[in-house]
């Protein structure tokens, strides 16, 4: 695993996590601020993390997206591959 942060001051404000299986790697987690979007934030972290696991060898990507996420990620060059819903059971049974 490799975690990947942005700092303001000393608070962080974005982060992602890369998965390295040989050349692949899954990108889990992209996360910003509330107050912290819309400024290329979630683009930056997620390049820079890209470009760190191309230096070390990973060549393909994968990923999955909220509808939030999608834009950032589709600017980047990645392309939707399958659509599927999530369900969670909340509480007891």
């Amino acid at each position: 695993f490799r975690f990947f942060r942005v700092l303001k001051g000393k608070k962080t404000i974005s982060t992602i996590l890369l998965f390295k299986r040989n050349t692949e790697t899954g990108i889990y987690l992209l996360s910003t601020q509330t107050t912290e979007r819309g400024k290329g934030i979630g683009s930056w972290i997620t390049a820079s993390a890209i470009d760190t696991a191309i230096s070390e060898g990973c060549r393909d990507f994968v990923l999955h997206s909220t509808p939030l996420g999608f834009p950032v990620y589709r600017k980047l060059g990645f392309e939707e591959c399958n659509e599927y819903g999530i369900y969670w059971l909340m509480g007891k049974r």
